[in-house]
C-alpha cells in the first residue's frame, strides 16, 4: 500500500499552520490549551464550543493579525452531549422525529446551496450499538469520539457518495493542518500509517429525488483501546506531539470544522474539485485488489489496480495492461466492494 505525496501545500510558520483543500485555504493557529492537568477525555458542549472559538478567532501576534481557521459564513453548531446511547446516528434521528431538536435547514432554492443555520450535533461518551459500514458494529468504549451531525441542507440522491468524500477529505485536511499525518482509505476511513483512526457513516431520508435529511456520523479513536488494525490519535500524538490537539473536545472541534470545510469546498468548487483533493490523500492509489472477472471462468478473480476516484465518488480500477491491449477501467460505487486492511 502506497501513500501518495499530498498535493495540498502545508506551510509551517512560527505561529500558524496553513493547508489547502484544493484552492480553498484554511488556517489553524497555535494556541495554549492550558494546564496539563486537563482531563483529556472529558467532553461537553461548552468545551467543544470553546475549542471551536479558539480555532476560529483571529489572533494578533508580533503586530500582525493571523486569520481565523474558517472564515465566514460559519456554521453555528448546536451541540448536545450525552453519557451513553446505543448509536449517536440513531439517537439523533429519534430526536428529530420527536421534534425535540430542529434540523435548522436553510436553503437557497435557486442554487440549492446551503445557507448555514444552526445544525444540531450529538456527542456521546460511549455507544452500546455503534454502527459502521457494511452494517458492522463500531465498538465504542469510553475515550473515543462518537459524534453525529445533521446535514444542514438537502442534496440530490446521486450526490451522497461525493458528500461522503467531501466530508472525509475535509476532516483529513484539517487534521493534516493540525500536524496529524492522516490519509484516507476509500471510501470513508481515516487512516494513519495504514491503520484505522476513524470512520464516517452517512445516513439519509428521501423526498422524491433528493435527500431531504441527512446525518453524518463520525467515530474516531482518541484514548480508547483499538484492535491491531486500528490506531488511537492520542497514542500517535505521544510520539508526534501537536500543540493544537490536547483534549477530546479539541478533536471534536476539528472534526466539525473539517465537515464544514469539506462541504463548503464542494459547494463552491464542485465534485471534480473534491475528487482531485480526495485523490491527493487516498492511500489506495496503485494498490492491487482481487475483483471478480466475468470473462474468466477458471480464474473468477483477477488483480486490478486502483487508479483513484471519479467525480461521482466511485472507485476507478484498471486491469493489467498487456502489449497491444487497450486500457480497461472499471468503476465501483461505495458499498459494492470492500477493501480490507493489509491488502497491497
Amino acid at each position: 500500500m502506497r501513500s501518495p505525496n499530498p498535493g495540498s501545500s502545508v506551510n509551517f510558520a512560527k505561529s500558524c499552520r496553513h493547508c489547502c483543500i484544493g484552492r480553498s485555504r484554511v488556517t489553524i493557529q497555535a494556541f495554549n490549551t492550558g494546564s496539563s492537568n486537563t482531563d483529556i477525555s472529558e467532553i461537553n458542549a461548552e468545551s467543544v464550543q470553546e475549542a471551536i472559538a479558539r480555532f476560529t478567532t483571529p489572533i494578533v501576534q508580533d503586530g500582525r493579525t493571523i486569520p481565523p481557521f474558517i472564515s465566514s459564513p460559519e456554521w453555528d453548531w448546536t451541540i448536545h452531549c450525552v453519557d451513553s446511547t446505543p448509536s449517536t446516528n440513531t439517537a439523533l434521528w429519534q430526536l428529530l422525529q420527536d421534534n425535540q431538536i430542529q434540523d435548522n435547514q436553510i436553503q437557497d432554492n435557486q442554487t440549492q446551496n446551503c445557507i448555514p443555520g444552526c445544525p444540531p450535533v450529538l456527542i456521546a461518551r460511549t455507544q452500546t450499538k455503534g454502527k459502521g459500514q457494511w452494517s458492522r458494529q463500531w465498538v465504542s468504549p469510553p475515550g473515543g469520539l462518537y459524534l453525529s451531525a445533521v446535514l444542514p441542507f438537502s442534496i440530490p440522491v446521486h450526490a451522497q457518495p461525493i458528500l461522503t468524500l467531501a466530508t472525509a477529505c475535509g476532516i483529513a485536511t484539517v487534521l493534516k493542518a493540525a500536524g496529524c499525518p492522516v490519509d484516507l482509505k476509500w471510501p470513508n476511513d481515516l487512516v494513519v500509517g495504514g491503520k484505522k483512526l476513524g470512520g464516517i457513516l452517512i445516513e439519509s431520508r428521501l423526498r422524491g429525488d433528493r435527500l431531504s435529511q441527512g446525518i453524518i456520523g463520525i467515530g474516531m479513536n482518541w484514548i480508547n483501546p483499538t484492535p491491531d488494525t486500528g490506531i488511537s490519535l492520542h497514542a500517535l500524538l505521544e510520539t508526534q506531539p501537536v500543540a493544537n490537539i490536547r483534549t477530546l473536545s479539541d478533536v471534536a472541534a476539528l472534526v466539525l470544522l473539517g465537515i464544514q470545510a469539506g462541504i463548503m469546498h464542494w459547494q463552491t468548487h464542485g465534485s471534480e474539485a473534491i475528487a482531485q483533493a480526495y485523490n491527493q490523500v487516498l492511500v489506495n492509489t496503485q494498490q492491487w485488489i482481487p475483483l471478480p472477472s466475468d470473462d474468466d471462468k477458471q480464474h473468477p478473480k483477477r488483480l486490478r489496480q486502483i487508479i483513484g476516484v471519479d467525480s461521482r465518488g466511485h472507485l476507478i480500477v484498471r486491469a493489467p495492461i498487456r502489449e497491444g491491449d487497450a486500457v480497461t477501467d472499471m468503476t465501483f460505487a461505495p458499498g459494492t466492494i470492500a477493501i480490507g486492511y493489509g491488502q497491497h
